[in-house]
């Protein structure tokens, strides 16, 4: 009887372990998806900004930018790649 106990109990701590693992998963998802979306509307606008100032200078549009410009571009890039790739790397660790 006192077995059942002890073995009932680590089920219970398992549970519990199990759901707490779940909800650090989820909000690991959630992170990463927002992430995303932030640094994309961002991005999105900063884009927007561009094409609207340079647009009626279509022909050397891409030639166009200032240096400090093209370094706000890599480091969105950059920025980018960090909530995306912790994205994933929790859809990954969701998955074990």
């Amino acid at each position: 009887m006192k077995n059942q106990g002890i073995l009932y109990r680590d089920l219970e701590e398992k549970k519990l372990q199990y759901r707490k693992q779940l909800i650090i998963e989820n909000l690991l998802i959630a992170a990463g998806i927002y992430g995303v979306g932030i640094i994309g509307i961002i991005c999105s606008s900063r884009i927007i900004e561009l094409f609207q100032k340079y647009s009626s200078k279509w022909p050397e549009f891409p030639l166009s930018f200032n240096l400090e410009e093209i370094q706000w571009n890599y480091s969105t890039l950059i920025f980018l790649i960090i909530p995306y790739s912790f994205f994933w790397l929790s859809l990954m660790w969701l998955r074990k």
